[in-house]
């Protein structure tokens, strides 16, 4: 079974800033700046107003900068948490 996301990405941190984190994840080549990647504070995304634009696609790397730049507190791990499994039977 091919892994959805390699191996070879971003390996755990400790807590960061989200900016120091944001600017870690950068020097790997190797962040995804997907917003179906991670789990975000509900309250931080109100207090900002953090919308995605309707009709408007491939938004994930502003919205994901823009969080990442407004969070005090960021952690990443590498662990497999779940998995998910694609098939082709309907």
């Amino acid at each position: 079974m091919k892994p959805l996301i390699p191996l070879d990405r971003l390996r755990s941190t400790g807590v960061l800033s989200g900016p120091d984190w944001l600017n870690t994840a950068l020097k790997t080549h190797r962040y995804m700046h997907v917003v179906w990647l991670g789990i975000y504070r509900h309250a931080l995304i109100e207090q900002h107003q953090l919308l995605f634009e309707p009709g408007l696609n491939n938004q994930d790397i502003p919205w994901t900068t823009e969080f990442m730049l407004l969070a005090k507190r960021v952690r990443y791990t590498d662990a497999v948490l779940y998995r998910y499994y694609m098939h082709d039977h309907a």
